[in-house]
């Protein structure tokens, strides 16, 4: 596709089948794991420090960058939005594990932080869209945020 040629906007109902199709196939996934051993509850543990790896890297180096005004290269962004998108399977398993009856120790608290999560991923891809001369800054604060976020969700989550 040319630079220049903006690409039209997907229409919603494609983005209600995908959705839809997303969950079905978590579902489907964590039926699964019951049949290799794997507990819904480890994979995510193991998720949510995955979460921390990723959005901590990806804060740290673009908030070093941007207070010293480099370039950063794409990877960053790779990096960035990895640690964004990584909260998909982590809210659908928290989803599926709330549906089969497993509550969070600690109560309400931790399921706060799975919406704020969602809630800073939807206003960080607002605002990287809106200022693109400075989406390096947002995508770093957002990473931050989301940092604290999973390591709060971490923490209640285990009482």
């Amino acid at each position: 596709m040319r630079p220049d040629i903006e690409a039209p906007p997907l229409p919603w109902h494609f983005k209600v089948i995908a959705v839809s199709i997303g969950i079905y196939l978590t579902l489907r996934f964590v039926q699964m794991l019951d049949w290799i051993g794997v507990s819904v509850k480890d994979l995510h543990n193991a998720i949510a420090i995955l979460i921390i790896g990723l959005n901590g890297a990806a804060a740290i180096w673009g908030l070093i960058a941007w207070s010293r005004k480099l370039t950063l290269p794409r990877g960053f962004r790779v990096l960035a939005l990895a640690g964004w998108y990584a909260y998909v399977p982590q809210v659908l398993l928290g989803i599926a594990l709330y549906a089969s009856g497993h509550r969070a120790p600690v109560g309400w608290q931790h399921y706060i932080y799975g919406i704020a999560a969602v809630l800073g991923i939807g206003a960080g891809s607002f605002y990287q869209r809106r200022m693109p001369e400075r989406a390096p800054m947002v995508f770093s604060l957002v990473a931050l945020f989301l940092t604290g976020v999973a390591i709060r969700a971490f923490v209640t989550g285990h009482g």
